[in-house]
Parts: C-alpha cells; sequence; structure tokens
C-alpha cells in the first residue's frame, strides 16, 4: 500500500539542514510520518561556497555514502527510538541543481553510479529558466542515464506555465517518468491556489516540506496531504 504520510524533501546538517537524520528521524516518528527521505543537496556553489566541484566529488561522495549506510541499517530493523518499533521507513536521495553555472557539471558528467545507489532523487529548478540553462528538454537526458525514482522538486509552477505551458510541461516530465513534489510546510510557495489540481491526474506525486532550519517541518504535511485527498490524487502518490 503506498504510503500517504510522507516527506521526502529533507535536509540535514551533511549540506545546509540543522539537524542530524536522527533527529529528524525522531520528529517524523512523533508525526507518524510512515516514510521519511533524507534528501541532502549535490554540489551546488549555492550551499557549498568554500569547496569546488572536483573536492565535493571526492571528499563528499564517501561521506554520504557513510550516510546512507547508517540508513539503511536503522531503516532494515524493527527497532525505533526508545525501544519502541520502528514506525517510519528512512530512505536515502539527494536533491541535484540542474543550473549548469552552479554545479559545473553537465547532466552526463553527473557521477551516475553514486547518484543510481541512492532510493530516489530531487531535481531542482529544472525547466524554470532558460537564461540560466536549465531547459525542460534537459529531462528527457536525464531520464536516460537515472535508473533510480526521479522527483521535480518544490517546481515553481508560474515559471514552467510561462515557459511551457503547464500542461505540456507535466505532460513532458509524466512521459519521461518523473514525478512532481506537492510542496507543504512553510519553506515554498502554493501555486495550486491558482492551478487545476486535475493537471496532475497523469503525474506521480510525492511529498515534500523541505526542513532546513525547522526540525517541526519533518512531520508538517498536512496542507500536501489534505489537497492530495481533497482532489483525489492519493493513487498517484509515489511508492517506494
Amino acid at each position: 500500500m503506498k504510503e500517504k504520510k510522507q516527506n521526502l524533501h529533507n535536509h540535514t546538517i551533511y549540506s545546509d539542514g540543522s539537524f542530524s537524520w536522527e533527529q529528524l528521524v525522531r520528529e517524523a516518528e512523533k508525526c507518524d510520518i510512515g516514510l521519511l527521505g533524507i534528501s541532502d543537496h549535490f554540489f551546488t556553489s549555492k550551499v557549498y561556497h568554500n569547496i569546488s566541484p572536483s573536492e565535493w566529488l571526492s571528499q563528499k561522495i564517501p561521506e554520504y555514502q557513510a550516510l546512507a549506510e547508517d540508513i539503511r541499517a536503522y531503516s532494515s530493523g524493527n527497532s525505533g527510538y526508545n525501544g519502541n518499533i520502528r514506525k517510519t521507513k528512512v530512505l536515502i536521495g539527494i536533491e541535484i541543481d540542474t543550473v549548469v553555472s552552479r554545479t559545473g557539471l553537465n547532466i552526463p558528467d553527473l557521477p551516475w553510479s553514486f547518484i543510481n545507489s541512492l532510493d530516489y532523487v530531487l531535481f531542482e529548478y529544472l525547466g524554470e529558466d532558460d537564461i540560466r540553462g536549465t531547459r525542460l528538454h534537459e529531462a528527457k537526458l536525464i531520464a536516460e542515464f537515472c535508473s533510480i525514482p526521479k522527483i521535480i522538486a518544490h517546481p515553481n509552477l508560474d515559471r514552467l506555465d510561462c515557459f511551457y505551458g503547464i500542461k505540456a510541461c507535466f505532460d513532458f516530465l509524466a512521459e519521461h517518468g518523473f514525478a512532481v513534489e506537492i510542496p507543504s510546510g512553510s519553506r515554498n510557495d502554493w501555486f495550486w491556489n491558482r492551478f487545476d489540481p486535475q493537471l496532475l491526474k497523469n503525474m506521480v506525486l510525492s511529498i515534500g516540506t523541505d526542513t532546513h532550519e525547522k526540525l517541526s517541518e519533518a512531520g508538517n504535511i498536512n496542507r500536501a496531504l489534505k489537497f492530495i485527498e481533497d482532489n483525489n490524487l492519493t493513487e498517484n502518490l509515489i511508492d517506494l
């Protein structure tokens, strides 16, 4: 059965979050979140200011692989914290900035063996600004390299509609196997008061709060979950 109470967009102290993954899990368990995803940032100059892309690849990837091993060891058991039965399944993903000027890497040059060893991947800013080089057609190229579930993080619907038309955009993303994140929490803008929810009827969906500074955001999925349930989109939720 697909997990409705999910949050697949959370950052830890590994990148620019304020909390460890263990703290996020404890908060998620308190809020009865069934599926929690850790999705720290891949290299982007907007986050990593004092390290080059090559240094990040050599130094930070091994750290993230170790983090993934710890998370998978936790999720493989039945025990949660304080001797309780584990209520929250924890997955490990990563968030990739698609603005090449900030990553220094074109899509074919990304470390795909590392990325594909994770449980899923978020892509941010894809198609949202044709000046910065984040063309929507890159989704097709990403699909050629990426073998794990792909999610468009906190999409700016106004920009996507301006550049491509929102229906054409969603049709293209669906064709190439992308899910769309429905943002919850307080960090990202809410666009669905201006767009028809039925545009999502053929899309796979995920819920994410983009947790950074507020621990409570790990469990703050009510806005997105209500939207999904009210619009009969529960069956569209991603199954991981």
